[in-house]
């Protein structure tokens, strides 16, 4: 008897990745638009609206710096590694 062949898929999407960052509370989202506005590149301030537009890799990087940073308290950096740990990645397929 012959065993059956499942086919899986072996290519994945080399772009652009997509993330999700799952914010709960407003202090998530005012957590988040801090480190948007304190250790971001865009020369406007970023509001709540601003969030869903942005490069989700962009945000990462604030949140990445805002963990470094000297000036942020303890606290703050505890709430802001649970954000950080609970951003997932979003797998993209490539069909050939």
């Amino acid at each position: 008897m012959m065993a059956e062949i499942l086919k899986f898929p072996d290519k994945f999407y080399q772009g652009k990745r997509l993330y999700r960052i799952p914010l709960y509370s407003d202090m998530d989202i005012d957590i988040v638009l801090f480190c948007v506005n304190a250790f971001g590149e865009t020369e406007q301030r970023a509001i709540i609206d601003d969030l869903v537009k942005m490069d989700p890799v962009d945000v990462i990087k604030c949140i990445d710096f805002a963990l470094e940073s000297e000036y942020i308290s303890n606290m703050t950096k505890e709430h802001i590694t649970c954000i950080r740990k609970s951003i997932e990645e979003i797998p993209i397929k490539f069909e050939n």
